[in-house]
């Protein structure tokens, strides 16, 4: 958890907020997972959650897939800041195994690439640091 707020603190700087910065989010996580000596990987693609009378909202997402079990979607506490989810979606972050995932998302990778960029490089040095001086400390 200190690891996903701190990385949330990170994007969150962005003009905009962290809801549309999942791609962000998951490079980022990838690369302190990776830090951490996990073997981690982004995944993009298109991402559904259920919400009020069983509908659907789906959207471009990035997630990140730790040893092709376990999965992290961390940042869909910030979905409901962002004018182009529905009202009513509001998925709480899951940390977990894959067969595990709650019944209201589903995942479905595709070539949506997670390229870290500008912003990514910037905060990667303030992640690397928190990752050394009080993770691993």
């Amino acid at each position: 958890k200190i690891l996903l707020d701190k990385i949330a603190s990170l994007v969150d700087e962005n003009l905009f907020g962290r809801s549309e910065m999942c791609i962000q989010f998951a490079a980022l996580l990838e690369f302190a997972l990776k830090e951490l000596g996990l073997n981690a990987q982004s995944i993009g693609g298109n991402a559904e959650y259920k919400y009020r009378d069983e509908k659907w909202f789906s959207w471009d997402h990035a997630w990140v897939i730790i040893d092709d079990r376990t999965i992290i979607d961390g940042n869909t506490d910030s979905m409901k800041e962002n004018i182009m989810v529905p009202d009513g979606v509001s998925p709480s972050p899951y940390w977990g195994s894959i067969s595990g995932l709650p019944d209201d998302r589903r995942y479905f990778p595709s070539n949506l690439e997670v390229v870290p960029d500008s912003d990514v490089d910037m905060w990667w040095n303030d992640l690397k640091l928190f990752i050394h001086e009080i993770i691993l400390k």
